[in-house]
């Protein structure tokens, strides 16, 4: 009971592997505080420290730290990282203990005893799609206890930009990363990007990028378009430090699309994490895939570690490229009728001369050969007293019933297979 000396500290991401580098938290809280005796809550009052905003499914650290000595207690575990409790909103872990400082023993499993005083954030940004119409009954009364601070991330003038974001839990620093992304079914335009950076200091960034793959160019810089060179104010480990809207040039990227970026400082000031495969989806949206890159050291000409993933953020809106050339060689009129059917059998080669109106359509049936009634009929028979001198009389020859009517054919023969003259 009395003045106690804490600290109160944060990272992005999990404690696990950070449990000794002081540099990779961030510290919210070095002050007195009352102490209020042993299992008494002891508070660290609301506007003693900036606000911790929390993403929604985002994993959390914390260290509550004594650092004169021992003053806080805490219970024996079970597992660490087991659920110790939750509510609808937040889950709380097993964790650890330690002795003074990020160099002390570690003792685990340990439960923290503590309390956490916390409001729901609204969005960041507004809704995508708001109602058409307005809410037909409002609440009837003010809401009765407002929220103890502003709103930690207003909207802005960005509110309508998509956004793609990838972890904030780093594990490595080098000067900057190589990575590509490809574009789904819509034309993106990238107007702000978000990197992490230990520092809380000013950074030098400059932001390359070019159309396909990194690959190959990992070393050549003139294969690379610069579109940002300038400082910006770190926000510290694993916390996104955003290039805003009209600090570099927007970046347009067709749908269906690969496009590399190379986003580099001028000296160890990057921080992503370690990849499992170059080349790997690492994470996507409804609009692009990232894939896992490089890390790089300065000049381009340095080393490349692979693989590594970039962490960051893209901030874009979704556009209209029009196709960047017309039809090379439009034809010369529209057709004028075309047929509803295509031709069965086309000819091998078209009419010479075509005649000056189709022929008319043919009959249902096909014709029936014309017969005629022969006027005389013929005959060679020996037994006739008629010879070739008499053609004329053979109508009245009382021999030409006893043979059939002749019905002649091309080669002049019989139905009886004789030879007749016309």
């Amino acid at each position: 009971i009395g003045p106690a000396k804490m600290e109160f500290w944060t990272r992005a991401g999990t404690y696990k592997g950070h449990e000794k580098s002081s540099s990779e938290w961030r510290l919210l809280f070095n002050s007195t505080v009352q102490g209020n005796g042993l299992d008494v809550p002891t508070s660290i009052p609301a506007g003693s420290f900036s606000p911790i905003l929390v993403n929604t499914d985002e994993k959390r650290a914390f260290y509550v730290a004594c650092p004169k000595g021992a003053c806080q207690g805490y219970i024996l575990g079970t597992e660490e990282g087991s659920v110790v409790e939750s509510n609808s909103d937040m889950i709380i872990y097993e964790g650890i203990g330690r002795r003074l400082g990020f160099d002390g023993a570690i003792y685990s499993p340990r439960i923290w005893s503590g309390s956490l005083y916390y409001s729901l954030a609204p969005t960041p940004e507004p809704t995508s799609n708001p109602t058409p119409v307005p809410t037909p009954n409002p609440t009837g009364q003010p809401t009765p206890l407002p929220t103890l601070a502003p709103t930690a991330n207003p909207t802005t003038v960005d509110g309508m930009l998509n956004k793609f974001q990838t972890s904030f839990d780093s594990s490595t620093t080098s000067a900057g990363n190589m990575f590509d992304i490809t574009t789904k079914d819509n034309d993106i335009e990238i107007r702000e990007i978000g990197i992490n950076t230990y520092k809380r200091s000013d950074v030098n960034i400059q932001i390359w990028t070019k159309e396909g793959s990194y690959q190959s160019y990992d070393k050549d810089l003139a294969a690379w378009t610069k579109v940002a060179d300038l400082t910006v104010k770190g926000q510290g480990l694993d916390e996104p430090t955003m290039i805003q809207a009209g600090s570099f040039e927007p970046i347009a990227i067709r749908r269906n699309s690969r496009q590399a970026f190379y986003i580099t400082s001028d000296g160890p000031n990057i921080r992503y994490s370690n990849g499992s495969s170059e080349g790997k989806e690492f994470g996507s949206n409804s609009d692009l895939v990232l894939y896992e890159g490089v890390g790089k050291r300065v000049p381009i000409t340095a080393a490349t570690m692979s693989p590594r993933v970039w962490n960051g953020v893209f901030k874009y809106e979704i556009i209209f490229m029009p196709t960047q050339v017309p039809t090379p060689v439009p034809t010369p009129a529209p057709t004028k009728t075309p047929t509803t059917t295509p031709s069965l059998r086309p000819t091998n080669r078209p009419t010479n001369s075509p005649t000056s109106r189709p022929t008319n359509p043919p009959t249902d049936h096909p014709s029936n050969r014309e017969f005629k009634q022969p006027s005389a009929y013929f005959n060679y028979d020996p037994s006739s007293k008629y010879g070739p001198d008499n053609w004329g009389e053979v109508k009245s020859d009382r021999f030409w019933n006893r043979y059939e009517r002749l019905i002649t054919s091309l080669d002049n023969k019989c139905e009886s297979g004789n030879r007749q003259s016309p």
